[in-house]
């Protein structure tokens, strides 16, 4: 909604606007109510509107465009390129690039909860092997658990794994525990494909 920031400015209604521009109330309420991309219109129709709201047709445009949102990938995508960061740097880095920009808070204020208990169990397995204290910040998401365990996509597709009950308690008690106990199953940090 937008749009109607601007006419609330303006201090001016639809049916007003309507008038003012000559264009159908219909075309202005779909407009503003956006069901239709004010980008796809004609350019008359955005000229008589910039003009009636005393804007450009380019500042009227960049109204309307919606700001940056992440693109979330797959969570299997996204485990590969968390590995391949720790790959690419050593882990105290890793550690001090993830609490310096405080990407777990990022991923919990997105709702991302795997992504964000993937990280934190990242950092604190890291941690351990680095003999490093936990960062006691993301102490009450530790308590957190995801509500169904999340196995690696290599093994659920495996047929034996389907198959077997036993292989899939093995990979789930092998998981490291930092992991395990966010219900997340990761067995190797290292295996950079």
């Amino acid at each position: 909604m937008k749009l109607n920031t601007l006419l609330e400015e303006r201090n001016i209604t639809k049916y007003q606007l309507s008038n003012l521009t000559q264009i159908p109330y219909s075309t202005i309420s779909d407009l503003f109510n956006e069901k239709t991309s004010l980008r796809r219109s004609s350019a008359e129709v955005v000229f008589k509107i910039a003009k009636s709201l005393n804007t450009t047709v380019e500042a009227l445009i960049e109204f309307t465009i919606t700001p940056y949102e992440p693109i979330r990938t797959d969570l299997e995508t996204f485990k590969s390129n968390m590995k391949h960061r720790i790959h690419e740097t050593d882990d105290l880095t890793f550690i001090e690039n993830i609490l310096k920009s405080d990407l777990i808070s990022t991923y919990v204020e997105r709702k991302w909860y795997p992504e964000a208990l993937y990280t934190l169990a990242m950092v604190d397995y890291l941690s351990r092997l680095n003999d490093i204290p936990l960062y006691s910040k993301y102490d009450n998401l530790r308590k957190a658990k995801l509500d169904r365990i999340i196995y690696p996509a290599s093994l659920i597709i495996a047929k034996e794994f389907k198959q077997n009950k036993q292989l899939v308690e093995e990979y789930y008690q092998a998981s490291i525990p930092e992991f395990k106990r966010f219900n997340i199953v990761e067995n190797e940090i290292r295996d950079v494909k």
